[in-house]
């Protein structure tokens, strides 16, 4: 019950943030530097910001369902106007023309469905082939026809030429002076904050360099630094990483301490700097010394004002992306922005 009150008060905030209540907007004031003011507590101000900062990542999560929900709402017309306007430019039904161009072309080999319990064998728990052929082509059979729905519809929208127009939720998450790869005037810019003791900041690697790799010169991707309070050893690695991007050896580096995850203690990341062939003097020096200590906390500290509360957290020309997701994930969004820059 806490939690369901919770969640309909962040939502109510999330609406008078938006300007959709027109009675609590109007009995509300504002600071001189704009601050939206919400309550009083003995004359003294509480602000709009003052509870966005504290429940930012909630916030955030209802920000985007909403946005979701509104989103899906929008595919849904869309995808059904699309339909009706394709069928009568063709003189048939909406029924008949799905027929002709999804239903009709879904083909399920007999190899295919002897493969995939091959493949999964040990998940069917010992039932024979022939007990579970009918379930697995209908499986696939409804998995070709979602693909082959959703290529048609995408060749509607691009001939109807669709634009969305509602905007995702955005968070101003600075670059800082943090290290990227990619052009800065890139129409897209990812920024991760990680932790190099998270195993799923390492898992996520190949998706990274996938995105890195695919998108070139579309896509400028950033890392900052958010060890997480139960790591202890993530810190000093983090200042390690920032000591080795003094010698130009940032990235290189970087890629030693995500293929050594369970090894990052001070002794570690002195022998890693050998491995990429850094001045181990200055890089010994700068760690020892703590030069980049200020700049990790700097990091960590914005990252929870933006949200973050856990690792890998990513922001993709603001919009917020949390987990080792695939990249069919990053994808769909990158794809969008890329659109909406056009």
């Amino acid at each position: 019950m806490k939690k369901s009150l919770f969640s309909i008060l962040v939502l109510a905030l999330v609406v008078v943030g938006c300007g959709k209540s027109k009675t609590n907007v109007s009995q509300a004031t504002t600071t001189p530097g704009g601050d939206l003011v919400i309550a009083t507590i003995n004359g003294e101000n509480i602000t709009e910001a003052d509870i966005k900062s504290l429940v930012a990542d909630q916030m955030q999560k209802v920000e985007m369902e909403l946005y979701e929900i509104r989103k899906d709402g929008i595919d849904r017309i869309l995808e059904q106007r699309l339909i009706d306007m394709e069928a009568k430019k063709r003189n048939v039904t909406p029924e008949n023309l799905i027929q002709t161009e999804v239903q009709d072309k879904v083909k399920v080999d007999d190899a295919l469905v002897k493969q995939f319990y091959e493949q999964r064998k040990d998940s069917f728990k010992e039932k024979e082939f022939k007990d579970v052929e009918q379930n697995i082509r209908a499986y696939l059979a409804n998995s070709e026809t979602q693909k082959l729905k959703g290529g048609f519809i995408a060749q509607l929208k691009k001939e109807a030429q669709v634009k969305l127009l509602i905007q995702p939720p955005r968070f101003e998450v600075g670059v800082d002076d943090d290290p990227c790869i990619g052009p800065k005037g890139a129409p897209v810019t990812v920024i991760e904050f990680t932790d190099y003791q998270c195993p799923f900041c390492g898992r996520v690697r190949p998706t990274i360099n996938q995105i890195i790799e695919e998108y070139k010169d579309k896509v400028q991707y950033c890392l900052r630094d958010f060890p997480l309070a139960f790591h202890q050893d993530a810190p000093k690695a983090h200042e390690a990483a920032e000591c080795a991007g003094d010698q130009d050896k940032y990235w290189e580096y970087n890629k030693v301490l995500f293929n050594n995850q369970g090894a990052i203690k001070v002794d570690d990341l002195k022998s890693y700097a050998k491995r990429v062939s850094l001045d181990t003097k200055k890089f010994d020096k700068c760690l020892d010394s703590g030069k980049y200590k200020d700049e990790v906390m700097a990091d960590q500290r914005d990252g929870q004002k933006y949200g973050v509360s856990g690792t890998p957290s990513f922001f993709i020309n603001g919009r917020s992306v949390s987990g080792a997701r695939p990249f069919e994930a990053f994808k769909v969004i990158i794809d969008d922005e890329l659109e909406r820059s056009n």
